[in-house]
């Protein structure tokens, strides 16, 4: 969301929104304004114009103190989008554990995930993978002596 307000004069006074679809929608949610025909109306004789490829224009049907109404729409916008976005960041962060299945939320203190892993060897195996894998070298190494051994 990119938000430009022009609040010099009552007369002109406008706000200028970049939204794409998914951001527009979820403030269309949060207005309650669920048809698309519908305006977004804010308080105080407020609207949401379309524009043009995802901006629009908040502008009021009264000029009498525009400016002002114009801030409180933007503060309700501003108030939408932390929200918005603490909605996508819990998603996403629930999107990337569902990816690791090895890890198992334990906690979730202050927007953080206290994460450790539900198999506690996991850890040990990666050297002992490792270790397995010299062990298979030293083997197939015998197991290729033996048989030129045999060959002759």
């Amino acid at each position: 969301m990119q938000m430009f307000p022009h609040l010099k004069n009552d007369d002109t006074a406008r706000v200028s929104l970049r939204l794409n679809k998914d951001e527009e929608m979820s403030l269309r949610l949060f207005m309650h304004m669920a048809d698309k025909t519908q305006k977004v109306a804010f308080p105080h004789g407020v609207r949401m114009f379309y524009r043009s490829m995802g901006w629009y224009r908040l502008d009021t049907s009264n000029n009498f103190r525009a400016a002002e109404k114009l801030k409180l729409a933007t503060v309700i916008i501003k108030k939408w989008h932390r929200e918005y976005d603490a909605a996508r960041t819990q998603e996403l962060r629930l999107l990337m554990l569902k990816a690791r299945p090895e890890l198992e939320v334990t906690a979730y203190v202050g927007g953080q995930y206290m994460i450790h892993n539900k198999d506690a060897n996991s850890v040990k195996t990666a050297d002992a993978a490792f270790a397995d894998v010299q062990a298979k070298d030293v083997l197939t190494n015998k197991l290729a002596a033996l048989a030129q051994r045999f060959a002759r």
